[in-house]
């Protein structure tokens, strides 16, 4: 379920994301093909190519700290930060899982191609 409280953690860790990764690692976002499940298709994973690599969790512990320990449904998570062999998920990831998801609205913010986050 998508809440004001989840829509004011993605903004956040977007902004955020837009600070911490390079243009070459948002560049890589691509709505068409973003996969939430997958390890190398999902928001880290298209960035970095592994959402389990090093830099994943370096940008993830700059940016958040854990939403879940599911995508679906909300699990508090019972970790304060994240590791690379992680089980908890950030706001975004959370939010991309859920059918409600702006993805695309997203993905053109954190490239730039929109100023404005809608969620």
């Amino acid at each position: 379920m998508i809440t004001e409280e989840l829509k004011l953690l993605v903004k956040d860790e977007a902004e955020k994301l837009k600070i911490h990764a390079t243009p070459e690692e948002t560049g890589r976002l691509d709505f068409k093909t973003l996969r939430h499940a997958t390890t190398e298709r999902c928001i880290y994973g298209q960035m970095t190519g592994d959402c389990y690599s090093k830099r994943a969790t370096q940008l993830l512990k700059k940016c958040t700290t854990p939403y879940s320990s599911f995508l679906n449904p909300y699990r508090k998570p019972n970790k304060k930060t994240f590791t690379n062999d992680r089980w908890v998920f950030s706001p975004i990831e959370f939010y991309i899982a859920n059918s409600e998801s702006k993805r695309e609205s997203l993905i053109n913010f954190l490239k730039g191609k929109s100023e404005t986050l809608n969620l």
